[in-house]
């Protein structure tokens, strides 16, 4: 059975709140790994809170997010508001794992909707890769709901 995270700061402040909570960073009940939490109160139809549905982002020192995913989908977001595209190549790098376990990842992730495959117009042997609109649109909504809780996104 996991033990309970009711006594969690993160999950107190999402049952008061009808907005998305991101923890400060903390070590988790399993595994005693360094994470930050980002709690979503679930309101009933009667606008009862109901539970939190909460994901973690594991921490690690050289950078905010600890999974290939994580790299990759900051990558793109960044690439996303600055309008330019991003090669396969390049996001294969971004990702800080052997090129072989990137390419395992863009493809989990293509066929999850996630990311989109576009063939470069001028290279026909260069794809470029890009956060689908729901990708950007959720990604869009963790930064700002990260933004207020004082995380800074470098």
């Amino acid at each position: 059975m996991l033990p309970s995270i009711a006594d969690r700061e993160y999950f107190q402040r999402a049952m008061q709140s009808d907005q998305p909570v991101v923890s400060d960073p903390l070590l988790s009940k399993v595994g005693n790994e360094p994470m930050v939490i980002v709690a979503v109160p679930v309101l009933g139809a009667d606008g009862s809170r109901r539970g939190v549905v909460a994901g973690a982002i594991r921490l690690r020192s050289n950078s905010l997010f600890a999974d290939p995913a994580w790299d990759m989908l900051l990558d793109l977001m960044a690439a996303w508001l600055e309008r330019v595209q991003v090669a396969v190549s390049s996001l294969c790098i971004a990702a800080h794992v052997p090129p072989t376990t990137a390419l395992r990842w863009i493809k989990l992730m293509t066929d999850n909707g996630l990311f989109e495959r576009v063939a470069d117009p001028g290279d026909g042997r260069r794809i470029f890769i890009r956060l689908s609109d729901a990708s950007a649109a959720q990604m869009a909504r963790l930064l700002q709901a990260v933004r207020p809780a004082g995380v800074a996104m470098v």
